[in-house]
């Protein structure tokens, strides 16, 4: 595969909140958004469920399992496509790729396959409104129904079918300003058994190689050089904090990469600076899946990219503020 191929492949897989008074059925609609949230993170669950982006279906189960001894774990398998599954845990993440020959280990990072609070909901609803707007039945089970609306162009809107009963996300739709969906996950079956047997959490395809190290991480204390502080963010929408910064090292590079990673609670914005090799030739412009999309310019002679579940012209003004910092 080509190194630039390689690259574009590693940022993807680098991404498996006092304001306004809530109204009284806006209390009632992040309280439950935030029910889900613990409901994903905490409950066992064995289920299926279909991955929709553009015209590209995916289907996948995933096991679930929370316990006291062993913590958060999780299996995702690919039921349709390439034969690939993912293992996470709280210390890491492992994305195995028979296909392509190619297991790859990366530090564990906060879920964000299903969507979840992950801020105060009294900032986050500084940005979003919460609607319940009725009920429906997803994999045969009652569902309430809430959109989540953004009060700025700035980000995407969603829509969640909560469990009636558990408060489990069965469905969650990514939608721009005009209510079109741009990604869908949905279960389409799922259980909840009280234990999770182990082998369910184990893999089950053949790698042909070795899992690779972690990839290199040196937190911005422990950098040996200044790298970590030659660059900088200028404008993020407002909202957006700063939850993690640190230097990887992507695949098929040779020079490490400074990685800044943005939230307001629900959406994620991820910034790469990248030095070019001589020669190299720079990635320019938008590519986009579903809901996310990334961006990519050059500045100074080194890569910009940024990735994330937020309007491309979004993206494009985040990547355009980024700046060496002396230029403070």
């Amino acid at each position: 595969m080509h190194p630039r191929s390689r690259r574009t492949l590693a940022l993807w897989a680098l991404l498996w909140v006092s304001g306004p008074t809530l109204a009284t059925g806006e209390d009632a609609a992040v309280a439950l958004v935030a029910r889900m949230a613990e409901a994903t993170r905490t409950l066992n669950y064995d289920g299926v469920f279909v991955y929709q982006r553009g015209n590209q279906t995916d289907t996948f189960r995933i096991i679930h399992s929370r316990d006291e001894r062993g913590g958060e774990r999780e299996r995702l398998i690919s039921l349709s496509g390439a034969a690939r599954e993912i293992i996470r845990d709280s210390e890491k993440v492992t994305c195995i790729d028979p296909e392509d020959q190619s297991v790859m280990v990366e530090k564990s990072q906060p879920r964000n396959l299903f969507p979840g609070l992950t801020r105060p909901t009294e900032e986050v609803a500084k940005h979003y409104r919460f609607v319940q707007t009725g009920r429906d039945r997803i994999a045969g089970r009652p569902a309430e129904v809430v959109e989540i609306r953004p009060r700025s162009a700035y980000r995407y809107g969603y829509r969640f079918w909560i469990d009636a009963g558990n408060h489990m996300l069965l469905r969650s739709d990514v939608v721009n300003s005009h209510g079109v969906s741009l990604e869908q996950i949905m279960f389409t079956q799922i259980s909840h058994p009280d234990r999770i047997a182990e082998d369910l959490l184990v893999q089950d395809i053949p790698a042909a190689t070795s899992p690779a190290a972690p990839a290199a991480v040196k937190s911005r204390a422990a950098a040996a050089d200044e790298t970590m502080e030659a660059w900088r963010v200028a404008w993020v929408p407002d909202g957006f904090a700063l939850r993690d910064r640190q230097m990887e090292q992507l695949s098929a590079s040779q020079v490490p990469a400074e990685r800044f990673v943005y939230s307001d609670g629900l959406a994620t914005v991820s910034v790469f600076v990248e030095r070019l090799m001589d020669g190299e030739v720079p990635m320019q412009g938008f590519a986009t899946r579903g809901a996310v999309t990334a961006f990519s310019s050059v500045a100074d002679a080194h890569q910009i990219t940024v990735i994330g579940e937020v309007p491309p012209l979004t993206l494009k003004q985040i990547a355009m503020s980024v700046e060496p910092a002396e230029s403070r």
